[in-house]
């Protein structure tokens, strides 16, 4: 991918943010700072300042969408499940309409409606997109029913972010 970006650089602006490994003391540091290079990077492309107060604001919107997608992901726990995975993967919007969809179904399943029990399948990895959507129509036009998404659209990036942290980039 390195080598793709320096390509591209040739043609269009490029900024890449190492990404260290995180599970140590450095690479947070390493993280952190390389998120403020990107955000000197963007201020200076756009003429623009990134104040904390809107990093944070930008935060608290974040997490409330991660947490209807959450609530979303979780309502597939039901077994049998209520809906078909595709149905899940599909649903686009903001916080509110998420949770409308997630009390649908909630609702719905307590008045017993459901897809009947079949085989439950995770569904990990990083393809997204169409890619993943042959992957689930496969299985479920095969009488599987996908009921969690871990791959780079599903469970992992919904992790909430510290609001509470007076150093948003120690947040993020």
């Amino acid at each position: 991918k390195k080598k793709m970006y320096e390509m591209l650089a040739d043609f269009k602006p490029v900024h890449v943010v190492e990404l260290p490994n995180c599970q140590t003391e450095d690479g947070i540091q390493l993280y952190k700072k390389e998120l403020l290079r990107f955000k000197k990077v963007l201020e200076d492309k756009f003429e623009t300042t990134i104040t904390d107060e809107a990093v944070l604001h930008q935060i608290k919107l974040r997490n409330g969408i991660n947490k209807a997608l959450r609530r979303l992901q979780y309502v597939m726990a039901n077994d049998p499940a209520p809906v078909n995975g595709l149905d899940v993967i599909n649903t686009e919007g903001l916080e509110d309409r998420i949770n409308a969809v997630t009390d649908k179904i909630e609702k719905e399943y307590k008045e017993g409606k459901n897809i009947g029990k079949k085989p439950r399948i995770l569904v990990t990895g990083s393809p997204s997109g169409g890619a993943a959507l042959k992957v689930i129509r496969a299985i479920e036009d095969n009488g599987g029913v996908v009921v969690c998404f871990e791959n780079c659209t599903g469970m992992k990036p919904l992790a909430m972010v510290d609001e509470e942290n007076p150093d948003v980039y120690d947040a993020l």
